[in-house]
């Protein structure tokens, strides 16, 4: 900074950083937390998937502490993502069924809608697994400034041997999705 302010001063002549790369008063926008939404993975203790959710963008912050919805599903498939025929898992009465084998399911996330309108810029999806704590799942940016974006975002998560770990955590907790999306401000563009 000090370096392009003294050559202004020398010279008068105003840097123009046609580069932001250089421009020392310049900082990329960043993308800002919208918020959580949570989905149940209990099904998948039965080797059954989900119908389409519409789960709630949670937020301390917006009405009612909700700042839009989430569209996703989840179903058991083979490792393409494609459906296994029923009769694979027809045995599949009780959550210890599942012990011992290969599996894989597809997870959807279809769409963010009711978006801020301050925060509804190129927004993402981000979430983790909880027997693979150090992956990050992430969506593509959802290009455009709009309150409703489709996410058209498939990803199949194979299990090569469901243990204890696995079936607890389908039976008893949630997939928590972090909601991403640059900040607009009318006028900016």
């Amino acid at each position: 900074m000090r370096e392009h302010l003294s050559e202004y001063f020398d010279t008068e002549v105003r840097p123009t950083f046609e580069n932001k790369d250089k421009d020392p008063w310049w900082d990329p926008v960043e993308p800002i937390i919208v918020g959580t939404s949570y989905l149940g993975l209990r099904p998948l203790t039965y080797a059954m998937g989900s119908e389409e959710v519409t789960s709630k963008i949670l937020s301390s912050e917006g009405k009612d502490c909700q700042r839009g919805f989430l569209k996703a599903e989840f179903d058991v498939t083979d490792t393409k993502g494609e459906p296994v025929d029923e009769d694979l898992y027809a045995d599949v009465e009780d959550k210890n069924d599942l012990l011992g084998k290969a599996y894989n399911f597809r997870m959807d996330l279809k769409e963010v809608s009711g978006l801020p309108e301050d925060l509804c810029t190129n927004p993402f999806v981000k979430y983790q697994l909880k027997y693979e704590p150090n992956v990050d799942h992430c969506t593509n940016e959802a290009q455009g400034q709009n309150t409703t974006h489709p996410l058209s975002y498939k990803k199949v998560h194979s299990i090569p041997l469901i243990t204890d770990y696995h079936t607890e955590y389908f039976d008893k907790s949630n997939v928590a999705f972090t909601i991403f999306a640059y900040p607009y401000y009318k006028g900016s563009q």
